[in-house]
């Protein structure tokens, strides 16, 4: 599992690229960073700079707060994205709505995947990839370990959260990391259907923006 796969997952930014989220509000268009960009803030930014990010994020979210727990932890991962990834600022009631957005086509990524490809996913599995994946990245004597921004970032986010790194990953990031098994699944499944040279996430990013809008 590669490291900038745990970066997407991390920051909530397993976008599947809907134009449309089916529902009646607009959606919400963002611009991201360059890639030039985005490397050089992780090469560069420390524990503190990635704290002051999350803390601030964490402020803002708990004013934006509603009754929907799941929106809310949505609501804190744009806050943040929109720091670290976005090259435009977000509104009070744009952050809600991308936020919003992101959840329902999340939930819908996954339901589909069920729904047309029989692709299910257990608690064990789950757990098996956290411990595998990023838990097994926090030791920085283990081939998956880490650089030391991205061991940054990790305690940082945690830190902010008032979470161990243990809870961060296998609870509040948990529904990310249910795609992330989900996708291991489906992935073969996709180049049987469009073949090897198919880029098979646009292929069903395309189907899941098709149900959404159905």
């Amino acid at each position: 599992m590669g490291k900038n796969i745990l970066l997407i997952a991390l920051l909530g930014m397993l976008l599947a690229g809907c134009e449309e989220t089916g529902e009646t509000e607009a959606a919400v268009e963002v611009e991201m960073k360059s890639m030039e960009e985005q490397q050089k803030q992780l090469e560069t930014f420390t524990y503190e700079d990635y704290r002051m990010v999350f803390d601030e994020a964490a402020a803002r979210a708990e004013e934006l707060a509603t009754e929907d727990d799941l929106l809310n932890k949505w609501i804190l991962r744009v806050l943040a994205d929109d720091e670290l990834l976005y090259a435009s600022d977000f509104s009070d009631e744009e952050a809600i709505r991308f936020a919003r957005q992101e959840m329902v086509e999340n939930e819908a990524w996954k339901r589909y995947a069920q729904e047309e490809y029989g692709v299910s996913i257990t608690e064990t599995e789950v757990d098996e990839f956290i411990t595998k994946g990023p838990i097994a990245s926090l030791d920085p004597d283990s081939d998956l370990a880490y650089d030391e921004s991205y061991m940054a970032m990790q305690k940082a986010i945690a830190d902010s959260l008032g979470l161990t790194q243990e809870e961060l990953e296998y609870e509040f990031q948990r529904d990310l990391y249910e795609r992330a098994v989900i996708w291991e699944k489906l992935e073969p499944e996709l180049t049987e259907k469009y073949g090897e040279s198919a880029d098979v996430r646009a292929e069903y990013n395309e189907e899941v923006n098709a149900y959404m809008n159905s």
